[in-house]
This record gives structure tokens, C-alpha cells and sequence, in this order.
């Protein structure tokens, strides 16, 4: 039997005082981790249309996997992952050993914001088989071996707020398979000059980057873009993203840009 929401509802989980076994998601005994909050609430919960908030308190985290949609979920906003919107680097998660960061799969639709994340071996965050990540004041930290934010075989990633970079990565948007990356609203603030060894933004594979209105503050270091294998680059002229190189294509990739550069 699901437990069916009347009202928005809250639930907590805490690193530090918190415990996946004896917890019951509750402000008193919030759960430790963000993979059993995920789980639990996708698997006994109802949302009949109201919005479902995991909330995170300030502390370490580790990498988490959001497989399937919640029940009764009416728009991304219905699941908000959430930590502490004015200081995002208060809240991090990290995949040290490996993997991404945050991984959404089979069609998991949430909302990530108020966090940190990085990742050792992977992505910051990765959305893929149809799955649906909007994100908003989040701070993305050093992915050496992945991008910050990757979409692929269907799934999609989009901004709906400020963001701030403050690591390197090989790409800060990746696209691949399918996979849409939509970067549009707000600010992005790169804090020092971060190195992306493939390109800021990268479409590869069929992949679709966009990006218009956002708007970029700060300086980077590598390509501005890269289209490759029939990826798409959309963007508002060659000098959109920030680089220190121009951006570029292979002979199957295409750029569009709203000024015809």
C-alpha cells in the first residue's frame, strides 16, 4: 500500500545523523543517503500531483542511482532533490570511486538543486533511457575523467536557474545518442579559469546541445564547442561558450547559431 500525498511533503536524509536502516525519512530520523531517500519514496509513494522533496542537510554524500518515475508525478518539479540553495558547496556529492555522480535512468524525472557535485571517474550528473534532470544552483566541482552534466540515449538535462563551475572537466555539456543538453536560462559563473580537455560544450554521437539565452560569466580554457559524429551545436553565435580556442566540427557534425556565424 503507497503512501498517497494530500499536500507537499518533506523527507530528510542526513549524512552525518542519519541511518538507511532504522530511518524513517522524517526530520527526527531522516535516512543517510541519497540512494535510499530515492528509492524509498519512488517505491511507496504516491505523489497524486504534489511535489515530493527529498531534502539533503549540509554534509558528504555519496554517488547516487535514480532509476524509473515516482508514481503520481505530474512535472520535474514534483521531485526536488534539494540542499541548501545559498551554498551549494555546503551539500556535496561525490562519486570518489568512480561512476557519476548522480545517475538518472529509465525515465526518473527530478529536480537537483542547492548541491555540489564531483566525480573522480565519471559525470557530475547523467541522465540517459528517457530520463529528465533539471537543475538550478548547483555547483559543479572537478570531473577529470567525464563531463559535468552528460545526457545520452534519450535522456535530457536543463537549467532552470544560475549555476556556478568551479572544477574541470572534459566537458562541462555533453550530448550523445540521442541525448539533449539545454543550457538557457540564468547565469553560469566559472570561478578561476577551468580547463575542459574536450570542449565546453560537446554534441557528439547525435547528441543535441543548445544553448541562447544563457548567459556565461567568467573565462575557460579549451575548445568553446565540438560537433562531432552528426551532433548538433545550437547556440547564439561561435562565441556563446567560453574557451580559449574556437570551437569546431568534424566533417559530420553541425553547429546552428542564431546570428549565422
Amino acid at each position: 500500500m503507497r503512501l498517497e500525498l494530500t499536500a507537499p511533503t518533506t523527507f530528510y536524509v542526513d549524512s552525518s545523523s542519519g541511518n538507511d536502516a532504522t530511518g524513517d525519512g522524517s526530520m527526527a530520523l531522516p535516512w543517510a543517503s541519497l540512494a535510499k531517500a530515492a528509492q524509498w519514496t519512488r517505491d511507496n509513494v504516491d505523489l497524486r500531483g504534489n511535489q515530493l522533496k527529498i531534502k539533503l542537510a549540509a554534509g558528504d554524500y555519496a554517488s547516487a542511482w535514480i532509476a524509473g518515475p515516482w508514481v503520481g508525478f505530474a512535472d520535474p518539479d514534483s521531485v526536488l532533490i534539494e540542499g541548501d540553495l545559498a551554498a551549494p558547496y555546503s551539500c556535496r556529492i561525490n562519486a570518489a570511486s568512480g561512476g557519476n555522480a548522480l545517475d538518472a535512468a529509465y525515465g526518473a524525472r527530478f529536480t537537483l538543486a542547492g548541491v555540489k557535485v564531483t566525480s573522480a571517474y565519471g559525470a557530475g550528473i547523467y541522465s540517459h533511457e528517457g530520463s529528465w534532470v533539471a537543475y538550478h544552483h548547483v555547483e559543479f566541482g572537478a570531473c577529470p575523467n567525464g563531463p559535468h552534466l552528460a545526457a545520452s540515449k534519450g535522456g535530457s538535462t536543463f537549467d532552470l536557474g544560475d549555476i556556478r563551475i568551479s572544477g574541470w572537466a572534459t566537458a562541462h555539456l555533453y550530448a550523445s545518442d540521442t541525448g539533449e543538453a539545454f543550457s538557457t536560462t540564468g547565469n553560469t559563473d566559472l570561478v578561476g579559469i577551468p580547463y575542459f580537455s574536450a570542449a565546453f560544450a560537446w554534441a557528439n554521437f547525435g547528441g543535441n546541445v543548445t544553448s541562447h539565452t544563457k548567459t556565461f560569466n567568467g573565462a575557460a580554457a579549451g575548445k568553446r564547442f565540438w560537433a562531432s559524429n552528426r551532433g548538433i551545436i545550437g547556440c547564439a553565435s561561435r562565441n556563446t561558450f567560453p574557451g580559449s580556442e574556437p570551437g569546431g566540427m568534424d566533417a559530420t557534425g553541425f553547429f546552428l547559431s542564431g546570428d549565422g556565424s
